[in-house]
């Protein structure tokens, strides 16, 4: 897959030693045009993150404190 030798030559993906490690799987899905677009399945890590909820601040309840 030429996306894939792209990714390669650019440095922005590496072949996996043979060693005990963390991976994800790389693959390819068509384009509309006939290219491919390259997917990077991180569903594995996913499973291993912390969800920490955050919550989006507005100007106005950062600013309420201060006045």
């Amino acid at each position: 897959m030429e996306e894939v030798t792209a990714l390669l030559n650019k440095s922005a993906v590496e072949e996996a030693p043979p060693a005990p490690g963390f991976y994800t799987r790389l693959f390819v899905v068509p384009k509309l045009m006939g290219r491919f677009c390259p997917i990077i399945d991180l569903s594995f890590l996913n499973q291993h993150i912390i969800n920490m909820e955050l919550k989006m601040e507005t100007v106005r309840t950062v600013l309420a404190p201060v006045r």
